[in-house]
């Protein structure tokens, strides 16, 4: 994957957050607080993507 203003190593630390939530909730349930907590985190890691993707940063 070709690197463009540091998005690789946001995508590889989506692709490892959403399998450790997927992983926690598989095994906690999908209303564990740290599934929750995970998810939020994943979202925050697809907008910040999303705006360097966009150059909206």
């Amino acid at each position: 994957m070709v690197q463009i203003d540091g998005k690789s190593e946001i995508i590889s630390n989506i692709n490892e957050l959403r399998t450790t939530m997927i992983k926690i909730g598989e095994t906690k349930g999908l209303n564990n607080p740290e599934t929750v907590a995970c998810s939020q985190e994943l979202d925050r890691l697809l907008i910040n993507y999303q705006r360097k993707l966009f150059n909206l940063e």
